[in-house]
């Protein structure tokens, strides 16, 4: 199976906000960062470790490093998208821990 593999982020943390942004991929890609996903509004569908989910509003995705994740279909989004690596437990206060065991 071909795989993409995600590129590296400057300080292992990013916030991105998009605007009806299209994305597609038929090929998957396997995250190298965990992911907090919000949609705003969106159309079309993402599918994470072959499990396909419709893309509407308001709806918030959370997703670990080595994740598979693919745009099937023609996709738009509105939304936010939280990216960090495994430094940012590391660096974030002990409280956070039960974050990291909760979420992902």
């Amino acid at each position: 199976m071909e795989l993409i593999f995600e590129k590296d982020i400057q300080d292992s943390f990013r916030v991105s906000h998009f605007i009806q942004t299209q994305r597609t991929g038929l090929v998957p890609e396997r995250l190298a960062y965990h992911r907090i996903l919000f949609v705003q509004e969106g159309s079309g569908a993402i599918e994470i470790d072959d499990v396909r989910f419709e893309l509407t509003g308001k709806t918030l995705f959370l997703l670990s490093k080595g994740q598979l994740c693919r745009f099937p279909d023609k996709s738009t989004m509105t939304g936010y998208e939280l990216s960090f690596g495994d430094c940012f437990w590391e660096k974030a206060p002990d409280s956070a821990s039960n974050c990291k065991a909760v979420l992902f």
